[in-house]
């Protein structure tokens, strides 16, 4: 929901010719979220995502700057990955008591698998309309890269001292 309701934000300012903040237009997203259901403040999911995408906004140039010794497609990932784990292990820490230094490795490797599903799954939406073959072989390669991800996520989470438990209870 943040994200169509962000892109229609971006969009409209671009209809209007109007020149986009990538920050006052997520916080317009968030204001829009929140008048549709003020209950949204306190969703564990709405924070995490709008605190992920604001450390990225605010974090990821200054990051990456600093890694320019790295090839510029490592330095962009691990930039991207560094500024949304910043912006979340506040609220991780918050919610569910765990800290997860493992994080910045792992999405190195699942936030690509991630953005392959968003686009098979947008390919798979629209041959479903039109060539039903080709959706159940997209549907087959979308199973696939599930999968794996969740093998890479399994597998990064057996990985010693990976995540570490602070407190069992929720902090309420």
């Amino acid at each position: 929901m943040r994200a169509a309701v962000m892109a229609a934000v971006l969009l409209a300012s671009f209809s209007v010719e109007l020149e986009s903040d990538a920050l006052n237009s997520l916080a317009f997203a968030a204001l829009i979220l929140l008048l549709m259901d003020a209950s949204n403040l306190f969703d564990t999911s709405f924070q995490l995502s709008f605190a992920a995408v604001a450390a990225i906004i605010i974090i990821y140039t200054p990051l990456e700057k600093r890694l320019l010794f790295f090839p510029k497609w490592l330095s962009c990932a691990l930039s991207v990955s560094t500024a949304a784990w910043i912006g979340i292990t506040p609220l991780q820490m918050w919610h569910f008591g765990t800290f997860t230094p493992i994080a910045l490795i792992a999405n190195l490797l699942i936030v690509p698998l991630l953005d392959l599903t968003v686009a098979l799954g947008l390919c798979l939406g629209i041959s479903g309309l039109g060539a039903p073959p080709l959706a159940w072989v997209l549907a087959g390669c979308l199973k696939v890269v599930f999968n794996l991800m969740v093998i890479v996520a399994f597998w990064f989470s057996n990985v010693p001292f990976g995540y570490i438990q602070l407190w069992q209870e929720p902090r309420f």
